[in-house]
């Protein structure tokens, strides 16, 4: 049984989208741009990156590794968000942010955005001595990608975790062709598994070859056109979904992303009405399949918070061990998750194979919803979620 856990930790600190134009920074996933290429080459890069990596040196942390394409994201994340503007939803920020992630080729699905105010480069120096604080340190972040901007007085600073390094991969395909999926496993991954979602709501899963670090596997995609998602899962203290991304078939690579909401969720309410508006989205989904909806277990709730509570004492993503005979008997299935909003933890679980396929699962009958908040140094409120899916 694979129990996965959730695509992204967000801290967002940004609000309207202007209309920029989003065309691809790249043709393919996983292509690794020059600093050149990304237009991030200036001597405000630099400087930031010093400063970044002197913060992690100081602490006695190893720090992570300057990733180009990452920095084109921040430079084009400072140039499409209004730092003084109040309006917009938080899922649809967090969502574009993933959208300009993958069209830089960028498929990580463990990453922390920062955008905040700087008319000089001394106010960016500030904020990266505040905000690259222990939050970002416990994480385990091993890339990051920096940018200054003196035209729209922005900075930004993605970090991410990556799990696996792979070799290019098409965007958009004819239907009915294979493509090779050829990737290396990093740090202590190991036995990687390849999940794909069909428009259609199936789900497959592979198993690739592996030769010491090295796995490598040919993908199908079939003859019926539209959105395929990509998984590729890897054990490392657990289940960790190494890397996600979306493979258009018979169809071009979308230049706006599409925002998905859920109307009526109060994102400001109390943690315990979080997890009943959180219990309410998933049956929401399963009723969209024709399933059966899962009703609350206290047991299980209770269980799920104590996991959050962990989760928020470490600042990251780990997993439990399902227990035999907890609440009732039966392993569980269990999806976890850091966010700022339950509408971004839902649409990312849904848009992952291996969560989904935990949501959607016909013999679940009873669900455990746990939720633990924690405020960062700016104030941003920080959701450690947990769900455990019980028979």
């Amino acid at each position: 049984m694979i129990r996965a856990l959730a695509l992204t930790f967000m801290l967002v600190s940004l609000f309207s989208v202007s209309e920029e134009r989003f065309d691809p920074a790249v043709k393919q996933y996983h292509e690794s741009l020059t600093s050149a290429e990304a237009g991030t080459d200036g001597k405000d890069l630099l400087v930031l990156d010093k400063r970044i990596t002197q913060r992690y040196v100081k602490a006695g942390e190893t720090p992570p590794t300057l990733d180009s394409n990452l920095s084109g994201v921040s430079r084009r994340l400072c140039r499409v968000f209004d730092l003084d503007a109040a309006d917009g939803a938080l899922t649809s920020r967090s969502q574009l942010i993933q959208f300009s992630l993958r069209q830089f080729g960028v498929t990580d699905s463990f990453y922390f955005p920062v955008l905040a105010p700087a008319d000089t480069q001394a106010e960016a120096n500030r904020w990266v001595d505040l905000l690259v604080g222990k939050n970002v340190l416990d994480m385990g972040f091993n890339r990051f990608g920096a940018y200054w901007s003196k035209e729209d007085k922005t900075v930004a600073m993605v970090f991410s975790r990556r799990l696996v390094q792979l070799s290019p991969f098409p965007m958009s395909v004819k239907p009915g062709t294979a493509h090779l999926l050829f990737g290396s496993l990093l740090g202590a991954s190991r036995n990687p598994q390849l999940l794909i979602s069909t428009p259609d709501g199936a789900f497959l899963q592979q198993t690739p070859k592996v030769s010491g670090d090295l796995f490598w596997i040919q993908v199908y995609l079939p003859e019926e056109p539209g959105e395929y998602m990509l998984e590729v899962l890897v054990e490392e203290e657990g289940p960790q979904v190494a890397s996600l991304f979306p493979v258009y078939v018979g169809s071009d690579v979308p230049l706006r992303p599409v925002t998905r909401l859920f109307p009526g969720l109060n994102e400001d309410a109390s943690v315990l009405e979080l997890e009943k508006s959180l219990l309410g989205l998933i049956n929401r989904a399963r009723r969209h399949r024709g399933l059966t909806e899962v009703r609350l277990d206290p047991t299980l709730s209770v269980s799920a918070r104590k996991h959050s509570e962990e989760m928020a004492r470490q600042r990251r993503l780990v997993h439990a061990v399902a227990v035999p005979g907890e609440s009732g008997g039966g392993n569980f299935r269990e999806n976890v998750s850091i966010s700022t909003s339950i509408a971004t933890t839902h649409a990312n679980l849904l848009a992952s194979p291996s969560h989904r396929r935990n949501i959607m699962n016909s013999e679940s009958r009873r669900c455990g919803v746990g939720i633990v908040a924690r405020n960062l140094e700016d104030g941003t409120r920080i959701l450690f979620v947990t769900e455990r899916f019980s028979d």
